[in-house]
C-alpha cells in the first residue's frame, strides 16, 4: 500500500505540474509512476511468493538505507552508526524471521524494467520508461523538446512550457495509474473494479479528442517525439 499510495502522491503532482504547463518536470516525475506500476504488477502476478517479493524489497531497502548513512558517517554527518547498524540488522533479521515462520523460501526481488517487459510484453509501456529515464538524468533526450533554432541559425535551449506536452503527461500518468489500481484491487479484492475499464476508455477518449483537435498534440506529441528518436 506504500508503494500505492506514494504512486498516487506522484500523480497528484504530475496534474499540479502539467496544470502549470511544466511538461519536463512532469515527464520526469512520469518515470517514478511508471516504476511503481511495474512493481505492482509484479506483486499482483507473484502469488504465493508475493510474501518473498516484498520482504526482498525491503531488505534491499535496508541495504541502500545501511550504505546511505555509512555515507553520511564520512562526511562527518552522522556519529551513531553503531546504533543505526544495530537497528537495521534487528529489521533485516525479522524480515527474514517472517519469511522462516510463513515457511517460504528466501526472499526474491522485482525484476528490472526491461525483464519485466519482456516477461509481460510491454514493450511500448518499456520505451515510455526508458526514454523518461534518459531525462530523469539529463542527458541529451532531455532536450528532445527544447532544442531550436534561432533567427541566426544558432542552436538553443529553451524551456519547455508547452500545454500540449503538458497534457500528454498528464494523460499517460493517469493511465499508468489506473493500471497500477487494477494491480492493487486485484490484489485486495476492491469491489470497485469494474469501473476501472470505462475509466481507462475515458482517458483513452481524452487523448484522441485532444490529438484530433490539436494535430500532433497530447499523448501523440510525445509518441511522434519517440518514434522520432527510433529512427536517429
Amino acid at each position: 500500500m506504500g508503494m500505492y499510495g506514494r504512486l498516487l502522491s506522484v500523480f497528484d503532482g504530475i496534474l499540479t505540474l502539467a496544470k502549470n504547463n511544466q511538461a519536463q518536470e512532469a515527464l520526469i516525475l512520469l518515470r517514478s509512476v511508471i516504476e511503481d506500476d511495474f512493481r505492482l504488477r509484479q506483486l499482483q502476478n507473484a502469488g504465493e511468493d508475493r510474501d518473498r517479493l516484498v520482504i526482498g524489497y525491503i531488505l534491499d531497502s535496508l541495504k541502500r538505507t545501511r550504505s546511505a548513512f555509512s555515507a553520511a558517517t564520512k562526511a562527518s554527518l552522522e556519529s551513531n552508526m553503531t546504533a543505526i547498524v544495530s537497528e537495521l540488522t534487528r529489521q533485516e533479521v525479522s524480515a527474514l524471521a517472517y519469511l522462516k515462520r510463513r515457511d517460504k523460501a528466501g526472499p526474491i526481488q522485482f525484476k528490472e524494467e526491461k525483464a519485466y517487459a519482456q516477461e509481460s510484453g510491454r514493450w511500448e509501456d518499456y520505451f515510455d520508461f526508458s526514454f523518461l529515464h534518459h531525462m530523469v538524468h539529463g542527458n541529451d533526450l532531455s532536450l528532445a523538446f527544447a532544442r531550436d533554432k534561432s533567427s541566426t541559425g544558432i542552436l538553443r535551449i529553451r524551456p519547455i512550457r508547452d500545454q500540449e506536452l503538458a497534457g500528454a503527461a498528464a494523460l499517460m500518468a493517469a493511465e499508468y495509474a489506473v493500471d497500477a489500481c487494477e494491480a492493487i484491487a486485484s490484489m485486495f479484492s476492491w469491489t470497485g473494479l469494474s469501473r476501472l475499464g470505462p475509466l481507462r476508455a475515458e482517458i483513452k477518449r481524452a487523448g484522441e479528442l485532444a490529438a484530433a483537435g490539436a494535430g500532433s498534440s497530447s499523448r501523440g506529441s510525445f509518441r511522434m517525439a519517440e518514434d522520432e528518436l527510433r529512427n536517429t
